[in-house]
């Protein structure tokens, strides 16, 4: 997680918010780690501006393709998950 810095991680995730009209031809969900096509996408939040994930149904797409590794860290950094210490 170290290699993707916080102010990163924090643009990446105002992405996910009033999105609507930014989403792009594929998506990335930093929540469930899919890739979501424009297409596949019929929920908003109650105001209509963020997008929310068909698989997940969280408020967490990205417009774009975005990597699994960076999306992880954002995950990880978001939802505090600790790494394993075994």
């Amino acid at each position: 997680m170290s290699f993707i810095k916080q102010q990163v991680i924090e643009d990446y995730v105002n992405l996910a918010l009033n999105n609507i009209n930014s989403l792009e031809s594929k998506n990335s969900c930093y929540f469930c780690f899919r890739t979501i096509r424009k297409e596949e996408i019929e929920c908003t939040d109650p105001e209509g501006e963020t997008a929310l994930c068909p698989n997940c149904d969280m408020d967490c797409l990205i417009p774009g393709d975005i990597e699994i590794k960076v999306l992880r860290a954002i995950h990880n950094k978001v939802f505090k998950v600790k790494k394993d210490s075994k």
